[in-house]
């Protein structure tokens, strides 16, 4: 069992690090833009809340 594991993983490191190297480079550049996109969406938005928070606050404080 551990033998044909051992296959698969060899075949897959072949694959993927000696075939695909620059797709998987791009694929991962890709990746990691789109999380820093997606976490400064994050961040956005939960700035934006804070904001409106705040405004929020700052108008029952008037009144």
């Amino acid at each position: 069992m551990f033998y044909h594991f051992g296959l698969l993983g060899c075949n897959l490191h072949y694959f993927f690090l000696h075939v695909e190297r620059k797709k998987i480079m791009f694929g991962d550049t890709l990746a990691a833009f789109l999380f820093l996109w997606f976490v400064q969406r994050l961040r956005r938005a939960e700035l934006e809340a804070e904001r409106e928070a705040r405004d929020a606050c700052d108008a029952r404080a008037k009144l």
